[in-house]
């Protein structure tokens, strides 16, 4: 058994993890009482206690703590991520996430983004000065504690029903891991929105003068047997509804989803999965469990 803090327990990631490592007899949570969660040597001293420590917190408040911890350390800001090993494993990541003992869980967003990327960059199909266009919807949830508590309200605008872009300045927090992770010259030209659903996340990336097939067939090389990868067929998605795509459709699951869409000339690719689960702490738990040595997909909903 691995004994784990969880610095920042009480925000939407950290209690999605504590809530999970609670029903797995390979993991025992050390805690901090709620009244000492901002007395920094306190939270030093029961992270270094600690077989691992976890960190969801602010970028300002990971910084803080960060250089204390001597015990192996998985961090879920976006502070790390271009600097620490960074925790996806079905990217190449799998053996330095088992070596290293900073790892950066990677971002939301980031995660659907490089699923897609990744296997085309290297192929040779994207190349590393091409200009990527990438959209992506995603639950309410990913906001954390203040807009998930915007959404749920009795009282809430009616704008909140809608979809809504937000980055508009192309300045987003995920941009920087994505160009970096990607191994591109440019940031992506990135809109992300918001929809009017607890969680769920659809990354879509669209090509030209591409080969439909082709990149299918990447896909399923790259990925053969990556559990919680999934290349899917078009024709026989539950998923695409009347010629729609539920965004939401992997809601609650920690594995991901491709969907290749388009015609012999023009593509778009999509990543489907749950932006707490691949995209925040089921991805955390997967890190969690590479580096203390127990099977990855322990506790993950495949």
């Amino acid at each position: 058994m691995k004994s784990v803090y969880i610095d920042g327990s009480y925000g939407t990631t950290g209690l999605a993890l504590k809530n999970r490592l609670e029903n797995l007899d390979e993991y025992k949570i050390i805690e901090l009482p709620f009244e000492d969660r901002k007395i920094l040597d306190k939270r030093i001293e029961i992270a270094n206690s600690a077989d691992i420590a976890i960190t969801c917190l602010p970028n300002e408040a990971t910084k803080e703590i960060s250089p204390f911890i001597k015990v192996p350390l998985i961090d879920t800001s976006t502070e790390f991520r271009t600097s620490w090993v960074y925790g996806f494993a079905e990217i190449g990541k799998r053996e330095q996430i088992k070596q290293q003992d900073k790892i950066a869980n990677p971002g939301c967003h980031a995660t659907g983004f490089l699923a897609l990327v990744v296997p085309l960059r290297e192929k040779g199909i994207i190349k590393e000065d091409d200009y990527l266009s990438v959209t992506s919807i995603t639950g309410y949830s990913g906001g954390g504690n203040k807009m998930i508590d915007d959404y749920q309200r009795a009282d809430r605008a009616e704008f909140y029903k809608f979809p809504r872009p937000y980055a508009l300045e192309l300045k987003h927090k995920h941009l920087s891991e994505m160009k970096k992770l990607a191994k591109l010259s440019h940031n992506p030209i990135f809109m992300p929105m918001v929809a009017d659903n607890y969680s769920g996340m659809l990354v879509s990336i669209p090509l030209h003068n591409m080969n439909m097939q082709e990149i299918i067939d990447v896909y399923r090389s790259y990925y053969d047997n990556q559990k919680l990868i999934n290349v899917v067929e078009f024709n026989n998605y539950p998923a695409i509804e009347n010629g729609f795509i539920n965004p939401f459709y992997k809601e609650n699951q920690d594995s991901l989803d491709i969907l290749v869409t388009g015609n012999n000339n023009e593509v778009y690719l999509h990543a489907l999965f749950d932006n707490l689960g691949k995209g925040a702490s089921g991805s955390c738990l997967q890190c969690l469990n590479l580096k203390c040595g127990n099977d990855e997909y322990l506790g993950l909903r495949i």
